[in-house]
């Protein structure tokens, strides 16, 4: 990582700390403790297992709910991406319920699943689902067809194509949708740990509120922020792993990221 970048998220962590510091000084209610307060409540809470079981309940069903829906969404958006058939029958289907907001189904998920880890997972993956879907999609539907074509000369098939062209062209736009998605997947998880639940963060945070323990209460805040921010890392660490021809692109004229994904390939 490079010194300016470096420098950038010190000075955002900085800025953060300094804004939460003067509400706490205007607010001066035990509702919002200064940050040095609830950072050292927080360091205190590592040392405890309480703690870590809920943020390895938390983990757990987002990775479960991540790695689903990518399952789900990875080969169904690159298939709609590239067959405009099959798009113009899911599409629409698609588009009509993306804008429900499928957290109201959370009583009936309960119904149909029960109010164990299932139906949280279920009510995550769901979500997040549509989000990688139409994300890789639109990533696929704008691969410069040439390569396809440039794949079919040399007598590939339509396996080569999957592996050679679609896939690689996909990646960029899932690692996007994924860091997307984590935002959404820690909010959705939130509100289904407190429900029906004593495990999780969400649980965690909803027990501190009710019992008034303020201090408790940030440490299961900054534990969710925590596990957003170590999820986003991960999806940035891997696509310079797995994209890193990416860096082609800016030598190439006039190339964007939908047209420089094959570069490798067909040098």
């Amino acid at each position: 990582m490079k010194t300016p970048r470096v420098l950038s998220y010190v000075l955002s962590i900085f800025l953060i700390v300094a804004i939460w510091k003067m509400l706490s000084l205007l607010i001066s209610s035990p509702v919002l403790p200064s940050p040095e307060e609830a950072i050292l409540a927080f360091a205190a809470s590592l040392g405890t297992p309480g703690f870590w079981r809920h943020f390895g309940e938390s983990a757990f069903r987002v990775v479960v709910s991540m790695v689903i829906g990518l399952l789900i969404a990875f080969p169904l958006g690159i298939a709609l991406g590239y067959n405009s058939k099959l798009d113009k029958v899911l599409s629409p289907g698609l588009f009509l319920t993306y804008p429900i907001p499928k957290i109201v189904f959370l009583p009936v998920i309960f119904v149909l699943f029960g109010l164990g880890n299932v139906s949280r997972i279920v009510l995550i993956t769901v979500i997040i689902s549509y989000q990688l879907l139409v994300i890789i999609r639109d990533g696929v539907a704008g691969i410069n067809r040439k390569h396809v074509e440039t794949i079919r000369s040399m007598g590939g098939n339509r396996l080569h194509i999957v592996r050679h062209v679609l896939v690689p062209g996909a990646l960029p736009s899932c690692f996007t949708a994924l860091r997307l998605s984590t935002g959404t997947a820690i909010t959705i998880l939130f509100l289904a740990e407190t429900f029906a639940t004593n495990e999780g963060l969400g649980y965690y945070i909803m027990d501190s509120w009710s019992r008034a323990a303020y201090d408790e209460l940030f440490v299961g805040i900054i534990g969710m922020g925590l596990l957003g921010v170590i999820f986003y890392g991960i999806f940035s660490a891997l696509e310079k792993s797995v994209c890193h021809w990416k860096r082609l692109e800016s030598v190439r004229e006039g190339g964007n990221t939908a047209n420089t994904t094959n570069v490798k390939y067909y040098k």
